[in-house]
Formats: structure tokens, sequence, C-alpha cells
């Protein structure tokens, strides 16, 4: 039996040797059978299936065909020839059909995960490129309208630092806000990811730290340009300019 059954069926006692059965109602009941191992639960059709309780019999009470597992600590293809030998040299009549790695399955199990994955890493990033084009447009049409501003600013004492510290901090408090809203968004869908997809945490401290620091160098990135071009302007030009 795998450990899901014995911890159903016995979970305060050594199953080792304990009698059950089945009925026709496929409930365990009876002592059509002795247990004489404990084996690790393991899933057979999907990587989402839960760990049902299992019970395995002799492989005497499946003619016609039986799968064989084998483990490796090497490259697995390079083992595929040496057991079709070893199996024709035992009986040269038995096929060996449907011959795979571990990890091939996985991939055929988990084939619809990878492409919504693939999609949304390719959708993500061209997301990311509009959103700092985006933003490069933005600060420069947010800074065209503070030039007068910023030369006032200049004229009565305050250093080019200062004017970048204010500017920076704005833009900072914006990229904070935005952060926010799409940390709450990503809070608000995770159940659905993890339904969607296997393996994914909704709420994975380490992804929304890296998330949030791709999305502060973006930042800084698409709004470099604009404002070093906007610190170097000359005071009495800005003065000049009109609204």
């Amino acid at each position: 039996v795998n450990e899901a059954f014995a911890q159903k069926l016995f979970p305060h006692d050594d199953p080792l040797g304990r009698l059950f059965g089945n009925d026709d109602a496929g409930k365990v009941a009876g002592s059509t059978y002795v247990i004489g191992g404990v084996v690790s639960n393991a899933k057979y059709r999907s990587v989402r299936e839960p760990m049902n309780p299992i019970f395995y019999k002799s492989a005497d009470n499946f003619p016609g065909g039986f799968v064989l597992n084998v483990r490796t600590l090497g490259n697995p293809e390079s083992i595929i020839g040496p057991v079709r030998q070893a199996l024709a040299a035992i009986d040269p009549a038995t096929p060996l059909l449907e011959v795979g790695t571990l990890s091939q399955e996985i991939n055929h199990s988990t084939a619809g995960e990878r492409f919504m994955a693939y999609l949304a890493t390719s959708f993500g990033a061209l997301a990311a490129f509009l959103a700092a084009v985006g933003m490069y447009g933005l600060l420069a049409h947010l800074l065209s309208e503070r030039v007068r501003e910023v030369g006032i600013r200049m004229a009565l004492g305050a250093r080019r630092s200062d004017i970048g510290v204010l500017l920076g901090k704005q833009v900072l408090t914006m990229t904070g806000i935005g952060i926010l809203l799409g940390i709450c968004a990503a809070v608000a869908i995770g159940p659905w990811l993890r339904s969607s997809l296997y393996g994914v945490e909704p709420r994975n401290f380490l992804v929304f730290v890296e998330v949030t620091l791709f999305v502060v160098l973006m930042v800084l990135v698409g709004s470099a340009v604009p404002l070093t071009r906007f610190l170097h302007i000359e005071p009495g030009n800005a003065l000049r300019q009109r609204d």
C-alpha cells in the first residue's frame, strides 16, 4: 500500500501485516489481502491529481503486460538500449512499448501550463516595454509643463540637485502607488493562478520583491533621459518660455 492508504486505514498503528479487503461496493473491508509493505505516494495520470490511497497487487493478477520503472543516476536515455537488450534476453517475444523518461512524462502533463507561462512571459515583456515607452512620454510631457516653475525655483536659489530630488520624489511616489495597486491585483487573482497553473503560489513574497525591483528599475531607466535634459535647461530660457 502507499502512505496515503496506510494513513487513512491505520493512522496510529503499524500497517505491516494488517489485513484488509474490498467488497463489491468498493469499500475496504474483510481480510482478502495482507499488507506486506508501504511505499511512497505517487501520481500516475497528472501532476494535479491528489495523493489517493492505493494498494498494489501481485503482477500475476494483471496478465498481458506490465510497467517497468528503471532508476538511474546518469542520463536516462542512455539506458534504454541496455534495458531492451535485458528484456530480450529474458523473453524475446516481449515488446517494449511507450518508452519515455519521467521528465518527458511531466513535460507532457504540464504542456498546457508551460504554454500559458510562455504566453504570459511574452505578453509581460511586451507590456514592460510599452510601459517604459509610456513612462518616458508621460514624464517628458509632465516636465515640459513645469519648465517655468523650475526656472523660477532656480532663479530663487534652488540648485539643480534640489530640483532633481523634488521631481524624483514625485516620480517614485507615482511608481509606489502603481506598485501597490499591482500587488493588490496580484493578490486578488492569486487563487485563479493557483487553479490554472501547477505549482504557482499566489502569494510568493520573493516574486513580489523581484517584480517591484524590476518596475523601479524600469521607471528609473525610462525617466533618466527626460530628467537629465530637463535639469540642463538654463533658468533664463525657462523663464522666457511661454505656457
